[in-house]
């Protein structure tokens, strides 16, 4: 989804110059502030490659922005959970779950900046306590000459074709480029496309909400 709005010629320069231009040229100060947030730090070039490994004023923000800083988090969930079918009495509220959940995505994100710059510090060698480089699971196997192997298999080893070769029809969007406006009216008939999953968003995320029944309903088949 696109915003848009109208507006005057000259208003639009008046703002350019005005706000825009130094704007732009305060970020250009050597001690121009950091001022972190949701919004502005994804685009920061040095998100993940900060010569002290992440962003101070980034990080500070992360840990500052916890929702009860006063109190200890984990006593949030002292309480059991009795019933998932909406009823969260006893339990943590909506509120202060959206309010947790916030922070932990910021965690979540910092955590991922901060261990792409120790990787990229390891690996130029920078020796990291309490972390190592290691081999994860080796990739797919390929064949080094694919059309060797297939003549080799074919002609010396006398293997079937379907051993050596799978037909597989191709996907529409394949076919929709190989072929004209017209063939591909005819094919669009047989194409289905099953609904995005479902996400779970912030309110203020621009996307329709979408209505649906209670999975945890009583009259669920899952019961």
């Amino acid at each position: 989804m696109i915003s848009s709005w109208s507006l005057a010629a000259e208003a639009l320069r008046t703002w350019g110059d005005e706000v825009l231009v130094p704007a732009i040229e305060a970020t250009q100060a050597e001690d121009a502030p950091l001022v972190p947030g949701d919004a502005q730090c994804q685009w920061c070039p040095v998100r993940g490659v900060h010569r002290d490994f992440t962003c101070p004023a980034r990080a500070r923000w992360v840990l500052e922005s916890d929702p009860s800083p006063e109190e200890d988090l984990s006593t949030l969930f002292d309480a059991p959970v009795s019933d998932l079918r909406g009823h969260y009495e006893g339990f943590l509220q909506p509120v202060d779950a959206d309010r947790l959940l916030q922070f932990l995505e910021r965690v979540e994100v910092l955590a991922a900046d901060l261990r792409h710059a120790l990787y990229q510090a390891a690996a130029s060698g920078v020796d990291l306590p309490g972390r190592k480089l290691v081999r994860g699971r080796p990739g797919n196997r390929s064949w080094t000459d694919a059309a060797r192997v297939a003549l080799y298999a074919s002609k010396s080893l006398r293997l079937r074709k379907g051993v050596i070769y799978k037909d597989v029809l191709r996907t529409p969007a394949q076919i929709q480029r190989e072929v004209d406006a017209g063939t591909w009216r005819k094919l669009e008939k047989f194409v289905t496309r099953p609904d995005g999953k479902l996400m779970l968003v912030r309110a203020d995320d621009k996307r329709p909400a979408v209505e649906v029944d209670n999975i945890f309903s009583e009259d669920s088949s899952n019961d």
